[in-house]
């Protein structure tokens, strides 16, 4: 019975964390020793024709790299067409993981290209450096043409459909077993 129990909870695991992964969140991307995370305001999760904020943090794994030594810089393009190519704001939020901001708004529901570039006004103290992220922006749910998504909805049917068969056949299995040991006992 241990055995079905594992294998019906890998299966919800496997399920509804399959779904889940594909959500953008916190993204690294690394450039020899300098490592760059982006997160988009709000949640991870920005809307078509929302104000958006993009916060960077950037470290350095040989310690030379300092807010105030960089000329960092974003372009944000969606299909090869440049939308922002600005110096990156320092960040002024207080005591934080991000050194830089940049406020945004996407104007469409599409997949962004966000690129950031780095290189120091002395030379020899860090590194140059360019990373890149892909960032997919949602539609804005209170446009009223906006589309449901059906695949969302039949994503979900699937999970719904691999719970409940799994919920199913884990009762019909310990229901067999306790008949099995009901019987052995009488």
């Amino acid at each position: 019975m241990g055995k079905v129990i594992n294998g019906v909870f890998l299966i919800v695991l496997v399920a509804v964390f399959g779904f889940v992964s594909s959500a953008s969140a916190h993204v690294w991307r690394t450039d020899g020793n300098i490592t760059v995370l982006l997160h988009v305001n709000p949640i991870d999760a920005p809307v078509a024709g929302q104000p958006a904020e993009l916060l960077f943090g950037i470290t350095d794994a040989a310690n030379q790299f300092a807010t105030g030594t960089c000329q960092c810089s974003v372009e944000v393009s969606e299909n090869g067409k440049v939308l922002l190519n600005k110096e990156l704001i320092p960040w002024t939020g207080g005591p934080s993981l991000f050194t830089y901001e940049m406020p945004f708004t996407f104007p469409n529901p599409a997949v962004y290209s966000i690129v950031v570039t780095g290189s120091p006004k002395a030379s020899g103290t860090f590194q140059n450096f360019q990373v890149s992220y892909d960032e997919r922006v949602g539609r804005n749910p209170n446009d009223p043409s906006a589309d449901s998504d059906p695949l969302f909805y039949l994503a979900m049917g699937g999970v719904a459909v691999l719970i409940l068969g799994s919920l199913y056949l884990t009762y019909r299995q310990v229901k067999r077993e306790w008949n099995e040991n009901s019987s052995s006992e009488a």
